[in-house]
């Protein structure tokens, strides 16, 4: 809950979103970055359904992008989902580096 990992999920969000190519390939990307290793298959699939609720959420308004999507170009709901995917990775036990 650190604010230094909301910017830093902030910010992979935003290179995510960015980005062209399948959701898996960028959930690949974004595993990789983060964890040094490729996903599995059923991770890739995991991280691709929690991506399309998030997105889904943001889109409805249930929740309001703004709340964690970065400032940039292209559709807010895409970066805070992506931004959200960020986070969960980051919040991964293997992905955690504080001692």
């Amino acid at each position: 809950n650190d604010i230094v990992f909301l910017e830093a999920a902030q910010a992979l969000g935003k290179t995510l979103a960015a980005q062209t190519g399948t959701v898996e390939g960028r959930i690949r990307t974004a595993f990789r970055r983060l964890l040094t290793r490729p996903p599995t298959d059923e991770e890739t699939a995991l991280l691709a359904r929690f991506f399309t609720a998030q997105k889904a959420r943001f889109t409805t308004g249930e929740l309001d992008p703004k709340t964690l999507a970065p400032e940039g170009p292209g559709d807010p709901a895409d970066r805070a989902a992506w931004t959200a995917l960020a986070r969960a990775l980051f919040n991964l036990d293997e992905a955690v580096t504080r001692s």
